[in-house]
């Protein structure tokens, strides 16, 4: 760890140190958003994020904080985020427990970054606008929507945001579960207690909905999140039939680093595992919903 943060010191130094033209100088303050560009900038943005794989490698919450915040760091800096360093964002974001950020980010991204079905031209148009875009502006959009399955606006949806999406309808889920169950609670309990024990077996996002908390019967709104997870479901699988199994059976994928991989392939879905497992596992009935979704649809 003291190896990595050393050397993006040093990068950081030298990079401020450059002597370049004056349309890039400080690229910190004058190229935010076409970090990239620059070629003297890559190997700050590469110390960087050997930084943040090592912060990940820590089991403490500060360290997943530390590494989530360099990661939206350098997505400021670039916005055409040409190292991938986006897919690494959910996983952090929901093993905060920062879901609706994650949901936010999402769909922030999908909405107002680059659109790789279109062509080049059309690309460097819109790189130019993006730039000047607000960065990561949306915030507490309904989580309960589901307007996104393949594409978003035109934009595309991969597999890390599919699997993390996906989760997040399975939180809400287990959430709304919770609170039907909630009837069970002793009522004569005091009032401010009830309400907190029942916060809490919710979660945030359920808790903050108070036509949900009022409302005396889930079954509408339980229904409706299955059959969206369920449609995640299929997308995920449409896009890349391993992810499933390769969830299910984490402990032969997790220690493999695949250096390339192909959109569909074993090894994008290894990468991907690695990146949201934790948040996964750490869903107390997240994975056997899915098997249990899957042995129903057979």
């Amino acid at each position: 760890m003291k190896a990595n943060q050393n050397k993006l010191d040093f990068e950081e130094t030298k990079l401020r140190g450059l002597q370049m033209p004056l349309f890039v100088s400080n690229p910190f303050e004058n190229s935010v958003g076409d970090f990239w560009g620059i070629l003297e900038t890559r190997d700050y943005m590469r110390a960087r994020y050997g930084l943040v794989e090592a912060l990940m490698k820590v089991e403490t919450r500060e360290a997943a904080q530390a590494a989530l915040s360099h990661l939206l760091d350098m997505i400021r800096l670039c916005r055409g985020d040409n190292m991938g360093v986006r897919d690494l964002t959910p996983g952090l974001m929901l093993r905060l427990g920062e879901d609706r950020q994650c949901y936010d980010f999402v769909l922030w991204w999908l909405a107002d970054n680059q659109d790789p079905e279109s062509d080049e031209d059309e690309d460097e148009d819109e790189d130019e606008e993006d730039e000047e875009l607000p960065f990561f502006e949306r915030k507490n959009e309904d989580m309960f929507e589901h307007n996104y399955i393949d594409n978003y606006r035109g934009r595309f949806l991969g597999l890390s945001y599919k699997a993390a999406l996906m989760l997040i309808k399975i939180r809400l889920l287990l959430g709304l579960v919770a609170l039907q169950k909630s009837s069970d609670i002793d009522k004569r309990l005091p009032n401010e207690l009830f309400n907190r024990v029942r916060s809490d077996m919710v979660g945030s996002v359920v808790a903050s909905r108070k036509d949900i908390m009022s409302s005396a019967d889930q079954t509408g709104v339980i229904n409706k999140l299955k059959t969206q997870i369920l449609e995640l479901y299929s997308s995920v699988k449409r896009y890349n039939k391993h992810f499933r199994p390769v969830l299910s059976n984490a402990a032969a994928h997790l220690k493999t680093r695949p250096y390339a991989y192909s959109l569909g392939g074993l090894e994008e879905a290894e990468l991907v595992l690695q990146y949201l497992y934790k948040a996964w596992i750490e869903t107390p009935g997240a994975i056997s919903l899915i098997r249990g979704f899957v042995k129903a649809r057979r």
